[in-house]
């Protein structure tokens, strides 16, 4: 006991924490066996006249362990304030106490009394402390119990225990939800596969469950119940609660779903008005400003035919103004073509991408490769003009952050879907230090791919460059 309680605090997680006690109690186990085995030669503890010298040193010494294990405890409290510590250290001086009265003592005289006394004393400390324990532990946990029930009914979500094999053990619902007036007796203990709900709904509810059971990982799944001539959408989320134990809560997401619909309308409806303003406006630039652009140009051109050989001076300075005017036609044309690409109406979406990527290549001095396989010839357009934005915005991204020498694009109509794919050797980046920091680049083609029907994917390392994965579902007719 001395040397468990003396442990110093630094030794208390490591190997000798863990060792010590099982030595001293492997020890005791033997001093106990040994005194059954061989109590006929070991010295005597009473004789006719009372206690031996032997039995009086045995517990003088014992009870000096036990006052120093008391005053070990008492400094240990001094310097955590635990009241376990003082408990057990007045445990310790009552028996130390009464080891030492047993080496004064003689039998039946008042100081053996005494040491009877102590020792009772010790046992009735400790059995009411445990008692106490007992008492504050079910205080706990009927406190406990009438938190967590207050939790539970605070949720509105429907929460099921039951086994791996489909045994329902036990429900709660909310008040406003019509399960809560179901009697448990009729569902607790009845199985999944008993249920109305359709098989195809309880298959996916037990492949999720017993794959939330094998990684101890939630699962989340999504399903659809007919209820009141109305399809009701619902999520549940299961994880393991114990062995072939699940928990599943499930929540009505039919309100979350018909807002995702109108929000994916809505931001549909604003990205084609988007797309008709950008249009209209490209229209303009090229068919109007481009023309009127294209017209002072040859006029600059004429003036400077007709009065530069008099003036050099005059010829020097049209020729400049000429210039400036066709680049500016230039950046006209540009800003139309990036605003909406004509080529995309007239030639498709192949051909506009190989457009874009040699202009691009132009602009930023980066080769780019451009590989297209088995392209249909008639896409639909919301379909092109995404790829393409997606593209657009894409070699935007690796011009201005990548620092990238080498692009590949590449489209592939195979496999009953259109893979549009854009790789470059850049610097790339992580992808967990972007979350929730993502532009509205990243932004808008999510939501162009998501508008098709699509999915678009994004791998990259910091170092390794970045890819850019984009599909989108061909019907019968485009393949």
């Amino acid at each position: 006991m001395f040397s468990l309680i003396c442990l110093p605090d630094r030794c208390a997680r490591t190997r000798i924490a863990k060792t010590l006690p099982i030595g001293v109690a492997v020890a005791a186990t033997a001093s106990g066996l040994f005194v059954a085995a061989y109590s006929e030669q070991l010295p005597a503890m009473v004789d006719g006249q009372g206690f031996t010298p032997a039995g009086k040193a045995m517990n003088f010494i014992g009870g000096l362990f036990f006052m120093a294990a008391g005053a070990c405890l008492v400094l240990r409290y001094q310097r955590r304030g635990n009241k376990n510590d003082l408990l057990f250290a007045n445990q310790c001086l009552l028996f130390g106490v009464a080891g030492l009265l047993f080496a004064y003592s003689t039998l039946w005289d008042a100081a053996w009394w005494y040491w009877h006394l102590l020792r009772m004393l010790a046992y009735f400390v400790v059995l009411g402390y445990a008692f106490l324990l007992y008492y504050r532990l079910q205080e706990g946990l009927r406190g406990s119990e009438v938190r967590n029930r207050a939790l539970l009914d605070a949720i509105p979500d429907l929460i099921f225990r039951f086994h791996l094999d489909g045994t329902l053990l036990d429900f709660q619902a909310h008040e406003t939800s019509p399960a809560h007036r179901m009697p448990s007796q009729g569902i607790i203990g009845t199985n999944i596969y008993e249920s109305p709900m359709p098989r195809e709904v309880v298959d996916q509810i037990m492949a999720a469950s017993r794959q939330a059971a094998e990684t101890k990982a939630t699962r989340n799944i999504e399903f659809s119940l007919p209820r009141d001539s109305e399809l009701r959408q619902y999520e549940a989320r299961i994880v393991s609660s114990g062995p072939d134990e699940l928990v599943a809560i499930v929540r009505n997401i039919t309100e979350r779903k018909k807002a995702e619909e109108e929000l994916r309308a809505l931001t549909s409806r604003l990205i084609s008005a988007r797309e008709e303003e950008t249009k209209h406006l490209a229209r303009e630039l090229h068919d109007v400003f481009s023309q009127r652009l294209a017209v002072l140009g040859m006029e600059t051109a004429a003036v400077e035919q007709q009065f530069g050989c008099s003036d050099p001076a005059c010829c020097q300075t049209l020729h400049k103004v000429g210039e400036e005017i066709g680049s500016l036609a230039r950046d006209v044309h540009q800003l139309s073509r990036e605003l909406h690409p004509s080529i995309l109406d007239d030639l498709g979406l192949a051909a506009a991408l190989r457009a874009e990527c040699a202009a691009f290549s132009r602009q930023h001095n980066i080769a780019v490769q451009f590989e297209p396989n088995h392209v249909p010839e008639s896409l639909p357009g919301p379909a092109s003009l995404s790829l393409y934005r997606i593209v657009q915005e894409s070699l935007r991204n690796i011009g201005k952050h990548a620092g990238a020498t080498a692009v590949r694009v590449t489209l592939d109509g195979t496999d009953g879907a259109l893979v549009l794919g854009v790789e470059d050797n850049g610097c790339g980046f992580a992808l967990d230090q972007i979350k929730g920091k993502r532009g509205v680049g990243l932004v808008s083609m999510e939501e162009r791919i998501r508008l098709v029907d699509g999915s678009i994917s994004i791998r990259t390392q910091p170092g390794m460059g970045t890819t850019v994965e984009a599909r989108i579902p061909l019907g019968r007719s485009e393949q």
